[in-house]
């Protein structure tokens, strides 16, 4: 499951506690969910 600093790849992901949905591009790092400030995250298809 991906988390807070890493560089999972291109996609859309949701944070595992509030459910916020959001998408990031080639070598970007997973930052902080915004929302709850949650640190880990799932790929959404």
């Amino acid at each position: 499951m991906p988390s807070f600093g890493d560089v999972p790849g291109k996609g859309r992901y949701r944070c595992v506690i509030c459910d916020f949905e959001f998408e990031i591009k080639d070598g970007e790092e997973l930052e902080l969910c915004p929302l709850c400030e949650g640190a880990t995250f799932e790929k959404v298809d």
